[in-house]
C-alpha cells in the first residue's frame, strides 16, 4: 500500500504550490523553500529535461542561486509552528534568525524586540550572542585546571639568597684587595728596578772610587819610592864621598899595599860595590826577577 511519503510528486505540482505562495509572507517563504529543497534532493527537475538544479531554477523560476538557497535555508531551519510565529518578519530577518538554533532562537525572540529592530541591528545582536555562546562553549569544554599547592620553602630561598649575596660581597672585596695588591706589587717591582739600577750605579761608583784610591795609592807609593830613592842616592853619594873615597888616599892603604890581607879586604869592598851596581843595572834594564821587596825583608 502506498503512503503519502512514498508517492512521488510531479514537477508541475511543486510549481503550482510555489506560484501560489510567492506573494505570501512567512509560511509562504517556508513552503517555497521546502518545495525547492524537494526538487533539488529528488532531482525532479530532470522530468523537464534539465541536467542541474541551478539551471532549472534560473530558467523555469527565474530565481538566482542566492534566492533559491535563501528559501531552502528558511525551510531547513524552521518548522510550521515556528514559522507561523515569525512569518511577518520578512526574509532578511528570518535568514538572520536562522543562524540560531530553534531553542535559542525562540528565547532570543522573546527577550528582544525583533520587530522593532532593523535588519542590521538584528544581525549585530545575533553576532554578539553567537560570539558569547562560543565563548561559553569553549569555557565549558575547557579542561579543569589542576591547582597545585606551592610547597616552595621561601624562607630557605631567602636565606640562600642572603648567603649568596654575602659571598658575592666577600668575593667583590677579595677582588678589590687583589687589585690593590697587584698595583702595589707593580709599584714595588718598579721601585726594585730603580733600586737595582741605582745599586748598579753605586757599584760602578764604588769601583771607580776604588780604582781612584788604588791609583792614588800607587801614585803615593811611587812618590814615596822616588823620595826614598832620592834619599838613598844622597846617602850612597855621601857614603862614597865620605867613606869610600878617602880609602885610596889613606896612609894605611899606601903603607900596606904589599900586605895581602889588607889588599884582600879592599878587593872585597870593591866586589861588594860592583855586585850591587850590577844588580841595579839588571833592574834598570828590565830584569825584575831578583828584586827583593823591603816589605818581604821586614
Amino acid at each position: 500500500m502506498k503512503t503519502l511519503d512514498n508517492i512521488k510528486k510531479s514537477i508541475y505540482e511543486s510549481e503550482a504550490i510555489i506560484k501560489t505562495n510567492e506573494n505570501s509572507v512567512g509560511i509562504s517563504l517556508w513552503s517555497i523553500g521546502n518545495e525547492l529543497k524537494y526538487i533539488r534532493d529528488n532531482k525532479t527537475y530532470e522530468e523537464k529535461g534539465y541536467c542541474s538544479f541551478q539551471e532549472y531554477t534560473e530558467t523555469e523560476l527565474n530565481y538566482k542561486k542566492s534566492h533559491v538557497y535563501n528559501f531552502i535555508t528558511i525551510a531547513e531551519n524552521y518548522n510550521v509552528q515556528s514559522i507561523g510565529k515569525v512569518g511577518n518578519l520578512g526574509i532578511n530577518k528570518l535568514l538572520s534568525l536562522s543562524k540560531l538554533s530553534e531553542g535559542v532562537r525562540e528565547e532570543f525572540i522573546e527577550d528582544n524586540q525583533v520587530e522593532d529592530m532593523t535588519t542590521r541591528e538584528l544581525q549585530q545582536v545575533i553576532k554578539e550572542k553567537k560570539a558569547l555562546e562560543k565563548e561559553n562553549e569553549e569555557l565549558k569544554n575547557k579542561p579543569s585546571e589542576i591547582i597545585e599547592i606551592d610547597k616552595t620553602d621561601y624562607k630557605a630561598i631567602d636565606k640562600l639568597k642572603q648567603e649568596l649575596e654575602s659571598k658575592n660581597n666577600l668575593y667583590r672585596i677579595a677582588k678589590e684587595k687583589e687589585e690593590i695588591y697587584k698595583n702595589q706589587l707593580e709599584t714595588y717591582q718598579n721601585q726594585l728596578a730603580l733600586y737595582e739600577k741605582d745599586s748598579q750605579k753605586y757599584k760602578d761608583l764604588t769601583r771607580q772610587i776604588e780604582l781612584l784610591t788604588k791609583e792614588k795609592d800607587d801614585i803615593g807609593r811611587a812618590v814615596k819610592s822616588a823620595t826614598e830613592l832620592s834619599g838613598y842616592v844622597y846617602k850612597i853619594e855621601t857614603f862614597i864621598k865620605q867613606e869610600l873615597a878617602p880609602i885610596k888616599y889613606s896612609r894605611a892603604l899606601i903603607e900596606s899595599s904589599e900586605n895581602k890581607v889588607v889588599m884582600d879586604n879592599v878587593r872585597q869592598i870593591v866586589e861588594v860595590v860592583r855586585e850591587w851596581c850590577n844588580e841595579m843595572d839588571s833592574y834598570l834594564t828590565g830584569n825584575k826577577q831578583n828584586i827583593i821587596y823591603a816589605e818581604n825583608v821586614m
